[in-house]
């Protein structure tokens, strides 16, 4: 119970039912323009399953992240993923 009851807690709850209320704005008329182009901070695990998944759906990625080494990193696994998919 003590998690159920916590700050965390309540901030994904209110996140939960925020994110179904943007769909019913009063008004709103205009459609979501296609994306063309994402930015993802961050190569890890997370960062690099996010930026193959939006590869494969035709997207142009920019991936960032805080050192080049991370980055380097993160491109080595993304390579690494990708290879493994061909073979």
């Amino acid at each position: 119970t003590k998690l159920l009851f916590s700050v965390q807690s309540a901030a994904l709850r209110h996140l939960f039912f925020a994110q179904g209320m943007t769909t019913k704005v009063p008004g709103l008329k205009a459609a979501p323009a296609p994306l063309k182009k994402v930015g993802i901070l961050g190569a890890g695990l997370m960062g690099g399953g996010i930026a193959i998944c939006c590869v494969q759906k035709g997207l142009q990625v920019v991936l960032k992240d805080a050192k080049q080494e991370w980055l380097d990193a993160g491109m080595k696994t993304i390579t690494g993923i990708w290879m493994g998919q061909v073979k």
